[in-house]
């Protein structure tokens, strides 16, 4: 990987996986224990997912309807709160408040920058 910390890789078949590089030392806990470097990570890292969801929707599910695809807006539906199904978007625009909605609710969720804030010492509401 270089000098990439992270990328996604998506396989059609086996969905999405989040790559860290090994060469840093610790790294999978780093980004457990410190929510500044989670939330650098894993938003950027589920937005890429996202948008490949919303690019191709439908695209390579099983007939049962089942895939990587399903179990991710069933992520987003149980977890987020985001019911909406992105293939009923048409327009760009939609697709893309779609998935800023739902890193938004990840974020908050994970309360990445009161966690941030906390840990460095400051008042989480100031």
């Amino acid at each position: 990987m270089g000098q990439q910390v992270w990328r996604v890789e998506i396989d059609d078949d086996a969905g999405p996986v989040l790559l860290l590089n090994s060469a840093i030392p610790a790294v999978m806990h780093r980004i457990h224990e410190n929510p500044l470097l989670s939330g650098a990570v894993l938003a950027p890292a589920l937005r890429v997912v996202l948008e490949q969801l919303v690019a191709n929707p439908a695209e390579d599910e099983d007939d049962d309807g089942t895939g990587w695809k399903s179990e991710w807006l069933k992520f987003c539906a149980a977890e987020l709160g985001v019911a909406d199904d992105p293939a009923d978007l048409s327009e760009e625009e939609e697709r893309e408040a779609w998935v800023d909605a739902v890193v938004g609710k990840f974020s908050d969720s994970k309360g990445f920058v009161d966690r941030a804030k906390q840990m460095m010492g400051e008042h989480p509401h100031a």
